[in-house]
């Protein structure tokens, strides 16, 4: 059935979004009105690449983000189609989407079922991100209902969790 309504989707928007080798995509958030310090942010956004290997690693900019261009040295995924689309496509099925606190991978999973990995870096954030938002209920739930959604608390579980 969700192939069916995809395929709907696909047929009535007229987007083909496009497939990429990596296995790890960090999605950026929307940070040009609250980014504290962007060292931090960035920062790990580096450590991951290392860690998996930047030919293993995508940064997908947010629209709004100030802080997700890494063009000099990570791979950067651009799309025509909104991002939740492109999981309906069905190109992320064996990746590990990352973001601190992104609804977008999210979304195109409870949509679409997607069989794709997340994992959230919200409690990593440290002292990059001046806005207020408590996600932890949001996201316990969420790891609750699904099994291959995780929450990072510190970086040997988020060098852990990327070694699975």
């Amino acid at each position: 059935r969700i192939a069916l309504v995809t395929k709907q989707i696909q047929e009535i928007l007229q987007f083909e979004s496009r497939s990429f080798d990596e296995k790890y995509m960090f999605l950026g958030q929307g940070t040009a009105n609250c980014t504290e310090n962007p060292l931090t942010y960035r920062g790990l956004i580096l450590d991951i690449a290392e860690h998996v290997g930047f030919d293993n690693f995508v940064v997908k900019p947010h629209p709004r983000g100030e802080h997700d261009r890494f063009e000099d040295h990570i791979h950067v995924y651009t799309d025509t189609c909104p991002f939740e689309l492109a999981v309906a496509a069905g190109n992320m099925e064996d990746k590990t989407l990352i973001s601190y606190y992104s609804t977008a991978c999210v979304s195109g999973k409870l949509l679409f079922d997607s069989g794709c990995r997340i994992i959230f870096l919200y409690p990593l954030a440290g002292d990059s991100f001046n806005e207020k938002c408590d996600y932890e209920d949001y996201f316990q739930k969420l790891c609750g209902l699904y099994e291959n959604i995780h929450i990072a608390r510190t970086k040997d579980e988020l060098f852990r969790l990327l070694d699975e």
